[in-house]
C-alpha cells in the first residue's frame, strides 16, 4: 500500500498562470477546496478555496498569491499509506502533491482515496467480521491478541490501529475470517479486552452500511 499505486491524476493541479476566477470554478467543479499550484512541473504553492473567495480580483493570476507555507509540504513515491494518512491528519489537509526524486509533480494523493484503500484492505464489506477493540498502548501485543482469537477458532486477516485524539486508548479495527463471534467475544472478554463495536454479515444491511460509513468518517479527513 504505497503512494505509487494511489496517485490521482483525474484532478489537475492549478497553474501559476491561472487566474482566481478560473481556480474557483475549477475547484468547485471538482468538489475540492485545496489544490497545488505548479510552474511547469514544479510545486510552487497551494491555494484554498475559502482564500480565493475572499479575494476580489477575479483576473489576478495565482502567481501573485502569497505562499501557503514557507516550506511547502509534499509526498514522495514509496511512502506507506498509513504514514501518509497520519501526516495528512497532523496537518489537517485533504490532499497533497506527490513529487518524484527530481522534485517534479506526479499527481495528487487524497485522504479519501487512502481511506477507501484501507477499507478494502480490511475487506470490510466482504464475508467475516470486524471487531473494534479499545486498549491502552501498554497493554497491546499483537501476538497475545492473535493467541486469544485463535483459541476461539478464528484468525485475524486484517488490522488497522488508530490513536484517538484526546484519549489514551488505541482503537484496533480487527478483521476476522469468521462471522460467528460468540466464542471470540467470550474469549476476549475473559482476557480483559474491551470490544467497543462489532459487526458481521449477519447484521442488517442498514446497520452494516452505517458502521461502514462511521469507519470511513474516522479514516477520512
Amino acid at each position: 500500500m504505497l503512494t505509487d499505486q494511489y496517485i490521482n491524476n483525474s484532478i489537475q493541479a492549478l497553474k501559476v498562470t491561472d487566474d482566481i476566477d478560473f481556480a474557483i470554478n475549477y475547484m468547485e467543479d471538482c468538489q475540492v477546496h485545496f489544490l497545488p499550484v505548479l510552474k511547469g512541473q514544479e510545486l510552487v504553492n497551494y491555494v484554498e478555496l475559502n482564500q480565493l473567495y475572499n479575494l476580489n480580483e477575479a483576473q489576478k493570476p495565482l502567481s501573485d498569491l502569497p505562499l501557503y507555507a514557507p516550506v511547502l509540504p509534499f509526498l514522495t513515491l514509496g511512502q506507506h499509506l498509513m504514514s501518509v494518512l497520519a501526516y495528512l491528519k497532523s496537518m489537517d489537509l485533504p490532499l497533497l502533491a506527490v513529487l518524484n526524486e527530481a522534485g517534479e509533480y506526479l499527481g495528487l494523493l487524497q485522504a479519501k482515496d487512502i481511506g477507501e484503500a484501507m477499507s478494502k484492505s480490511l475487506s470490510i464489506k466482504q464475508g467475516g467480521s470486524i471487531l473494534v477493540i479499545k486498549i491502552k498502548p501498554q497493554d497491546y501485543a499483537l501476538s497475545e491478541l492473535s493467541r486469544v482469537i485463535e483459541y476461539a477458532e478464528a484468525k485475524i486477516i486484517g488490522l488497522l490501529i488508530f490513536e484517538i485524539e484526546g484519549q489514551e486508548d488505541l482503537e484496533l479495527h480487527v478483521k476476522l475470517n469468521t462471522s460467528s463471534l460468540a466464542n471470540c467475544l467470550s474469549a476476549l472478554e475473559r482476557h480483559g479486552y474491551h470490544v467497543a463495536q462489532y459487526f458481521n454479515r449477519e447484521d442488517s444491511q442498514e446497520d452494516l452500511d452505517s458502521r461502514y460509513a462511521n469507519l470511513m468518517k474516522f479514516i477520512d479527513l
